[in-house]
């Protein structure tokens, strides 16, 4: 079961669940309130976490497309 695709899969799915925990409860609380109240390390800390899962899903995005290319590719040649 260690393959690209299921890899991939994970890593998105991990990258979702982070986005989930970490970012849209700080970001909905930013939005209601008139002042950030958890600090500024937190706040850095949610914006760093944002970036980062943006990015994770992303480079899986990539992953997927470049393995389905990969695949048809080689399916074509043999």
């Amino acid at each position: 079961m260690r393959s690209t695709t299921n890899l991939l899969i994970i890593n998105l799915a991990v990258s979702d669940i982070l986005f989930v925990i970490f970012c849209v409860p700080f970001t909905a609380t930013d939005y209601v309130l008139p002042e950030w109240p958890f600090g500024n390390v937190w706040c850095k800390f949610v914006q760093y976490m944002i970036v980062v899962t943006c990015h994770c899903r992303w480079v899986s995005g990539v992953g997927f497309r470049l393995s389905g290319v990969w695949v048809s590719v080689y399916i074509y040649i043999f």
